[in-house]
């Protein structure tokens, strides 16, 4: 479905169609509001905008990590598995399966552009991995693509891990450069992405047993700091664009019936509007349709007049049709004529000088009897007197041949009416 955003004349301030720039898409603290014991086997983003993703964001391992043996406390990071192989290049990385990954599905009806990622690693020893890159696929999770998809050039921080970051003594993780996430934007419901960080050990591990080495860890996040801001530990910013809920359209009775107003902020793919209506509160009859504007990120006005309203109440519903024939519809809006329980029937011939009129009324009382054409132009206008019951007028009538409008006002300024064509 391509998105068009719905916005009521009378509620523009309190809408909105789309998050601002570089807005906090999700992110990760591993201390707040529970400290991580660094042994989890995967992490839930504890901030997200609801209205982003099909399901909150998560990270999880490869099949060549377990959980960590000694883990770091407030942040997430594991082990390679007793079984797994240690991994000297990228490629290797891959084919072993050894990296962190989250996956984003935008919900349906929204568009994602992801924008950048911020993050902290903490290698446990100078032993731990050395090497990482962050890379991506979009619907498939083949080999190839992720080789091919690299979001940055291959990272060593050999000198990078506990206790030896120069000027940073402390436990923490060390933040690392913003990456950049070109190529992940317009991102639909239809696009699932698997952004994963590969790791790799390209140093001398000579003298260290295969097993202790697999147990160096390489975790991401990881901070002493009790208030830690910003998700620092992880981050994902981009921008969201959202459609606007239709939560109102206007609806007013006329003196030639009941007018539609409503408005859009912006339009994408907008073939037509159709305009249905019931008086059983499941609007199933098509009254009419108003072409839409396309594509357009302007603000775009529409109105629609039913000039043959049904006595009591009447529901109304818009349906906006894309050009490939999907469809959105908007909410039910009841219009009380309150004329119920009379009716409004004409009988006009072909030709002749009059029409003839026959009126049921609920109750007796003064009302007006008005013709008028289309544009609402008056062509008859006379005050009747109605008694309870059927009440029959002959109306002098010498107009050309179209499509016209009658309408009954009663002295409460109640609206009956009904077309006829000549």
């Amino acid at each position: 479905m391509k998105k068009i955003y719905f916005i009521t004349m009378a509620l523009i301030a309190g809408l909105s169609n789309a998050l601002s720039a570089q807005d906090l898409l999700a992110g990760w603290s591993f201390r707040n509001p529970t400290v991580f014991t660094g042994k989890e086997t995967e992490a839930t983003a504890n901030s997200s905008t609801g209205t982003t993703f099909q399901t909150q964001p998560k990270i999880t391992f490869g099949p060549n990590l377990t959980t960590a043996g000694t883990g770091n406390s407030g942040g997430f990071g594991g082990d390679i598995s007793s079984a797994g192989t240690i991994p000297t290049t990228f490629a290797q990385a891959v084919s072993t399966g050894t990296y962190y990954e989250i996956i984003l599905q935008p919900k349906t009806g929204t568009t994602v552009s992801l924008g950048t990622l911020d993050f902290r690693i903490r290698r446990e020893f100078n032993k731990s991995p050395n090497m990482y890159v962050w890379t991506y696929s979009i619907n498939n999770t083949d080999a190839a693509s992720f080789l091919a998809n690299k979001l940055h050039t291959e990272k060593d921080i050999s000198n990078e891990y506990y206790n030896q970051v120069s000027g940073d003594a402390s436990n923490n993780g060390v933040i690392q450069t913003t990456v950049a996430l070109t190529g992940l934007t317009n991102l639909t419901s239809t696009s699932t992405v698997y952004l994963r960080l590969y790791f790799w050990n390209t140093l001398d591990l000579t003298g260290i047993t295969t097993s202790t080495a697999k147990g160096y860890n390489f975790a991401l996040g990881k901070t002493t700091t009790a208030t830690e801001g910003n998700y620092e530990a992880l981050n994902i910013k981009g921008t969201t664009t959202l459609p606007v809920k239709l939560t109102s359209f206007t609806a007013q009775k006329e003196l030639n019936g009941v007018k539609l107003n409503w408005q859009t902020a912006s339009e994408e793919n907008n073939s037509h509007f159709e305009i249905y209506r019931s008086g059983n509160g499941k609007p199933d009859e098509l009254l009419g349709t108003v072409k839409g504007n396309g594509t357009s990120s302007s603000v775009n006005v529409y109105h629609f007049t039913d000039y043959a309203p049904l006595a009591g109440t009447n529901y109304y519903q818009l349906r906006q049709v894309d050009a490939d024939g999907k469809y959105e519809e908007s909410a039910i809006l009841p219009v009380n004529t309150s004329l119920q329980g009379n009716v409004l029937k004409v009988y006009a011939g072909a030709s002749g000088s009059e029409v003839k009129i026959w009126v049921t009324q609920a109750d007796a009382g003064k009302s007006e009897l008005q013709i008028t054409d289309l544009s609402g132009r008056s062509i008859y206008k006379q005050a009747v007197d109605l008694h309870a019951g059927e009440n029959l007028f002959s109306v002098p009538f010498n107009s050309n041949k179209g499509i016209y409008v009658v309408s009954l006002i009663s002295g409460k300024g109640e609206h009956l009416n009904t077309k006829f064509m000549r």
